[in-house]
C-alpha cells in the first residue's frame, strides 16, 4: 500500500499516500494497479499462502471469472489476479479458489480503511500503518504457534517473526526522525536501503559464543577448540562435478589447452574436484589449537566418509556414542510414542507408565502431536467400503495405465494429489488447444496463433520464455508434418477433440479423442498427440492401454461427431455415433521425444490381435478396480517420477509416517 503513490478503492473516489488528493479516481486507479509480479508474490506470501497447487487453481478461477470483469476479459491469469486484489468488493471473490486473493484483498481493505482517515485529520504514519496491516493479516498468533512448537516450520517462524519485528523497528526509527513524512517515503527509503537498517542478531564476535562457518569462511582464523561435523560419504568430499551456469570453468581450461570432453577431460576434473575437498578439509582440521573433534553419523541410510582415515586410521578405535532425540517438543513426543510402542510390546510395564504420564502433560499443555485421538495408527479406517459400490465406475482412457501400474498412485493423484502443471505441461496443453481449433490450419498459421495467445502462460521474458515458444514452434512445426503425412497416405480429418462414452460392463469410459481420422477405404482410427519427453517403446504399443482403450470406445460406438469448441455433455446420448470399421490407433509425438520430425507409433486394430478382447477385459479389471475399497501400492520405474511417495509405504519417506 504505501509503495504505491496513489490508492484506487471502489467508491469512486482516492486516497491521498503522499499525492495530491483531488487527483481523478480513475487516473489514479490505472496509476495505482499493481503489476502481475507484485500479484503473484502477494498470494504466494504468507498473506495469500498460496502454494503452487493453489496458485494453479487460483490461475484457473481468474480465467473464469474475467470476462465478467470490465476491460479484463483476454488478459493474463496474474493480471487478472491483481485486478482482483484492488476491487476486494466483487462479489467474484465468492469463488472457492479465488481464497488467498480473499485473504490479500482483506489485508488491503484494512490498509485502505487505515488511509480513509478513521483516526481524524492526523494523516496515519508508516508505524500505525504496519500495524493495522499486520493486525488483519492474522498470522501472528500462527506464527507463534509454529515457533512454541519446535521443529524446522518453529525454526521459519521464528525467523519471520524476528523480520517483523525489524521492520517495526525500522517505522518507528523513521517515524520518530521524520514525522511529517508519510507511508510513501517510508517505502521509499526501505527500498533505497543497501543494507538493513537494524538487525536483532548480535554484533561482532563474542569469547562466549560458538562460531558456526564453512571452511572457506574460517580461513585465516583459529580457536582452542574446533568441531568439524558432517564428515558422510557423498557428502565430504562431494566428488559431483559442477561447473557455472555459463561453464566458465571450461572455458577457462580450453583457454589453457585443457581437454574438457573425453575421458582425459572428466578425469582432469574429477582430480580438481577431489583437490579442492582435500583442500576444503585440511582448512577445516588445522584451525584447532589444542582440541579438534571429527564426527559423522553412522546408519542404515548413513555412512562415515573415507576423509575420517586421514584423521584417524585405526578405526576399531574409534568411540560410538548414541544420538539423542532432537531437544525440541516435536522430538520429545516422537520419542515417547517409540518408547511407549516399545515397552508396552515388551511388557516393561514401569517404562510404559511413565512415558503415558509425560505424554499426558504433553497432552494437558496443548504440545501438537501428543495426543493419542491424532495418532493415525490407533485409529480405525474411517470408511471400509468400496469407492463405487454399484452402478457403472467412470474410467478416463488417460488413467488406464496409471491405475495398471499401481492403484495407489491413481487414488492419490485422482484426489488432488497430482503435482501442479510444470511450463512444459502448460505449453503442451496450450499447443493443443491450438491444433484442436485450427486442424487444417498451416504453420504460418498455427504460429501466429500461437503468438496471439502466448501471453495465457504467464512466463514473462527471459531465455526460459524464448526456449518453450521455440519448443512449442517445434511442436506445431510436426504437427503440420504429420497431417501432410496422413493425408498423403489416404488418411482424412474427421474431427478433433471428439466426445468419448462408452459403456463396457461397469466400466463407462469418458474423456476426449484429439483427433478421429478416416481412411479412404473407409477405416477409422483414433490419433492421441503426445507433448513430453518420453515414449513407450515399440513392444508397448501392441498393447498400449490408452489406445487399447480408445479403440473400445470406438468399436462400442462410443465416440460422438460434435466438433471442437465448447464441450458437449458426453451423457448427451442423442447423438449418433461415429461408425466404421476400426483402423487401429496411434499415438503421434511432438515434443522432445519425437526427434526432428513428428514420431508415428500405431496399435493395430483389436481384432489383429491374438486375443481381440484384450482391451475389454482390460477396461473391464480397471472399473473394478477402481470402484473397490483396496488399493494396493505397486513399485515399479513409475516410482521415479511419483508425486505421491511420501504417502506410499513402499517408499522410505512413506514409512516414516506409518
Amino acid at each position: 500500500l504505501a509503495d504505491a503513490d496513489l490508492v484506487s478503492i471502489p467508491g469512486n473516489y482516492a486516497i491521498d499516500a503522499g499525492i495530491n488528493p483531488g487527483e481523478d479516481a480513475a487516473a489514479a486507479g490505472r496509476r495505482s494497479l499493481l503489476s502481475a509480479e507484485e500479484a503473484v508474490d502477494l498470494v504466494t506470501s504468507p498473506l495469500g499462502g498460496a502454494d503452487p497447487l493453489a496458485l494453479l487453481r487460483l490461475r484457473r478461477a481468474a480465467r473464469r471469472v474475467a470476462p465478467e470483469l470490465p476491460g479484463s476479459e483476454g488478459l493474463p491469469a496474474d493480471d487478472v489476479i491483481a485486478t482482483l486484489l484492488l476491487d476486494p468488493a466483487s462479489s467474484l471473490l465468492d469463488d472457492p479458489d479465488l481464497a488467498p486473493v480473499r485473504r490479500v484483498a482483506a489485508v488491503l481493505r484494512a490498509g485502505l480503511a487505515h488511509l480513509t482517515g478513521d483516526g481524524g485529520d492526523q494523516r496515519p504514519d508508516a508505524e500505525t500503518l504496519l500495524w493495522t496491516l499486520w493486525d488483519r493479516s492474522g498470522l501472528s498468533r500462527a506464527w507463534e504457534e509454529q515457533a512454541l512448537a519446535g521443529g524446522a516450520a518453529g525454526e521459519r517462524a521464528d525467523r519471520d517473526l524476528d523480520a517483523v519485528m525489524v521492520l517495526f523497528g525500522a517505522a518507528a526509527d523513521y517515524v520518530e526522525r521524520l514525522p511529517g513524512m508519510g507511508p510513501a517515503g517510508f517505502a521509499s527509503h526501505v527500498a533505497a536501503l543497501d543494507l538493513g537498517a537494524d538487525s536483532l542478531a548480535a554484533r561482532g564476535h563474542r569469547a562466549d559464543a560458538v562460531a558456526v562457518l564453512t571452511p572457506q569462511a574460517a580461513a585465516g582464523q583459529e580457536w582452542d577448540r574446533v568441531a568439524v561435523v558432517g564428515v558422510q560419504e557423498g557428502v565430504w568430499p562431494d566428488l559431483r562435478l559442477r561447473d557455472s551456469l555459463l561453464g566458465a570453468e571450461a572455458l577457462v581450461a580450453v583457454l589453457h589447452g585443457r581437454s574438457v570432453s573425453g575421458t582425459e577431460g572428466l578425469r582432469a576434473a574429477q582430480e580438481q574436484v577431489r583437490a579442492d575437498e582435500l583442500r576444503q578439509f585440511y582448512t577445516a582440521l588445522t584451525r584447532a589449537r589444542e582440541q579438534l573433534l571429527v564426527t559423522a553419523v553412522a546408519s542404515p541410510d548413513e555412512q562415515p566418509s573415507t576423509l575420517l582415515d586421514l584423521v584417524d586410521p585405526r578405526e576399531e578405535d574409534r568411540s560410538l556414542a548414541e544420538v539423542p532425540p532432537p531437544l525440541t517438543l516435536r522430538g520429545l513426543v516422537a520419542t515417547l510414542r517409540r518408547e511407549l510402542v516399545r515397552a508396552h510390546r515388551e511388557g516393561d510395564r514401569p517404562a510404559r507408565d511413565e512415558a503415558a504420564r509425560v505424554l499426558r502433560e504433553l497432552v494437558a499443555a496443548g504440545v501438537p502431536g501428543a495426543d493419542p485421538r491424532h495418532w493415525w495408527q490407533v485409529r480405525d479406517v474411517s470408511d471400509p467400503r468400496p469407492v463405487q459400490p454399484t452402478g457403472p465406475v467412470p474410467v478416463s482412457p488417460s488413467r488406464v495405465q496409471g491405475f495398471s501400474e499401481c492403484g495407489l498412485r491413481w487414488l492419490l493423484t485422482s484426489r488432488g494429489g497430482e503435482r501442479p502443471r510444470q511450463h512444459a505441461a502448460a505449453v503442451g496443453t496450450l499447443v493443443h488447444d491450438i491444433v484442436a481449433e485450427q486442424p487444417r490450419a498451416g504453420l504460418a498459421d498455427l504460429q501466429a496463433e500461437l503468438e496471439r495467445r502466448w501471453h495465457q502462460l504467464g512466463l514473462g521474458d527471459g531465455w526460459v520464455a524464448r526456449r518453450e515458444r521455440e519448443r512449442a514452434t517445434d511442436m506445431l512445426r510436426r504437427y503440420v508434418a504429420y497431417v501432410d503425412g496422413a493425408e498423403a497416405h489416404g488418411w482424412r480429418l474427421v474431427g478433433t477433440e471428439l466426445a468419448v462414452d462408452a459403456t463396457v460392463d461397469r466400466a463407462r469410459v469418458t474423456g476426449r479423442v484429439d483427433r478421429l481420422e478416416r481412411h479412404d477405404d473407409g477405416r477409422l482410427r483414433v490419433v492421441d498427440l503426445k507433448t513430453g519427453a518420453s515414449k513407450p517403446a515399440a513392444k508397448e504399443l501392441a498393447r498400449h492401454p490408452q489406445l487399447g482403450t480408445y479403440q473400445v470406445a470406438l468399436v462400442e460406438g462410443g465416440v460422438q461427431p460434435e466438433a471442437t469448441g465448447e464441450h458437449p455433455d458426453p451423457s448427451d446420448q442423442q447423438a449418433p455415433a461415429i461408425a466404421g470399421e476400426p483402423g487401429g490407433a496411434v499415438l503421434v509425438q511432438l515434443g522432445r521425444a519425437a526427434g526432428r520430425g513428428p514420431s508415428v507409433q500405431p496399435q493395430p486394430p483389436l481384432d489383429q490381435d491374438e486375443d481381440p478382447r484384450w482391451a475389454h477385459h482390460l477396461v473391464t479389471a480397471t472399473a473394478e478396480g477402481m470402484g473397490s475399497a483396496r488399493f494396493p501400492a505397486t513399485s515399479g520405474s513409475w516410482c521415479r517420477t511419483c508425486p505421491v511417495t511420501a504417502s506410499c509405504p513402499l517408499q522410505p519417506e512413506g514409512r516414516e509416517w506409518r
